[in-house]
């Protein structure tokens, strides 16, 4: 297996990548009116603007978990497991509790084979013990176990990542003992992420873009309330090694858990997943005008996409399209994304009353 680049020097080298190709980027989106209103138990937002791009994403997963038979229908497999903690609304979905039959996987044919995919979603511990806590050497509260533990979302090509023949498996992320965390797989390892990152009392987003770009092959980033906003650049660090497939069409939620004998849970929400050409493309609500300084993201869903109009829907729970304090930031199809953050909802329209 390649041996994984040290997540400091990987980072220098990324940021230094990062600058250069900034500075021949063509124009960035520019948005110039947003309006919000209420559709069918959903924000509607009208967006108008520049530089969106005529490459929209295709959405193939935005899960709030809100509505059981809407989540049902999202997914191939598995059925969500309602967790009573939710990063947005009332539900999230509970991937894992070692008391009872956990873990509860979810699984998405993606329905073809693609070379690029954006994926985003929050995590949380219901518990201070990490999976594999008792069960891969002794552990305490707010401790990683010695041994490889928990692959948090696998994305491979075909629905079998056990099977190590060359076929495109990566995890994002696993944990691998120790409190190594890694974008790797059983075909390699990528890169170490760190785990400076990771809250053991708060909802962490973990997104990344992976795409057969080079010299642009995608990021990692993670956003928390407690950590901030870290976003590290591949550059021209492939995800794709040399002998294995480069396309994927398969993800399950979580990938693997190893028996925990304390006490874990670990719940899941907001996921949003799109794939092909227009991956990168997408629409962000984070909770600062700057985007480096967001601790809160929240993802929309386009309805349509053009050069200068897009429209989307955000799923109700989710609060900053409306609360006053969200920011909107369009990127388009080579990531490409406004500068300051457009402000929503200056005087935001009341939500309709229920029946």
């Amino acid at each position: 297996m390649a041996s994984p680049k040290p997540y400091a020097t990987f980072r220098a080298a990324a940021l230094t990548i990062l600058a250069t190709a900034t500075s021949t980027a063509v124009a960035n989106p520019q948005v110039s009116e947003a309006e919000v209103s209420f559709q069918q138990g959903q924000v509607q937002i009208a967006i108008t603007g520049t530089d969106f791009g005529a490459q929209g994403p295709n959405v193939v997963v935005h899960d709030s978990f809100e509505d059981v038979s809407a989540s049902d229908a999202q997914w191939t497999s598995g059925s969500p497991v309602i967790g009573n903690v939710a990063r947005s609304g009332n539900n999230s979905h509970l991937g894992y509790n070692n008391a009872d039959d956990g873990p509860y996987i979810l699984r998405k044919d993606l329905g073809a084979n693609y070379d690029e995919i954006y994926l985003s979603y929050w995590v949380k511990l219901g518990t201070s013990y990490f999976p594999g806590a008792g069960a891969a050497g002794p552990t305490s509260p707010n401790q990683f176990p010695n041994n490889s533990s928990w692959k948090f979302l696998w994305l491979m090509d075909g629905s079998q990542g056990y099977r190590g023949n060359d076929d495109f498996d990566m995890c994002i992320p696993t944990h691998t003992g120790n409190g190594s965390i890694r974008l790797a797989g059983n075909d390699g390892n990528f890169i170490s992420v760190g785990n400076d990152w990771w809250s053991w009392n708060e909802w962490v987003r973990i997104s990344t873009l992976i795409r057969k770009q080079s010299g642009d092959y995608g990021f990692w980033q993670t956003v928390s309330v407690e950590h901030g906003n870290e976003i590290s650049e591949f550059g021209n660090n492939s995800p794709f090694f040399p002998g294995v497939t480069d396309t994927f069409s398969y993800i399950t939620m979580p990938g693997w858990m190893r028996d925990s004998q304390e006490p874990v849970i670990v719940h899941y929400d907001d996921v949003y997943i799109a794939v092909g050409d227009g991956a990168p493309a997408r629409i962000e609500i984070a909770n600062a005008s700057n985007y480096n300084n967001a601790t809160v993201i929240d993802m929309a869903q386009p309805s349509s996409w053009s050069d200068g109009a897009i429209s989307a829907t955000v799923p109700a729970s989710s609060g900053l399209a409306t609360s006053g304090n969200g920011y909107l930031f369009v990127f388009d199809s080579s990531g490409q994304r406004n500068a300051v953050g457009y402000p929503l909802c200056s005087e935001c329209p009341e939500s309709p009353e229920p029946f």
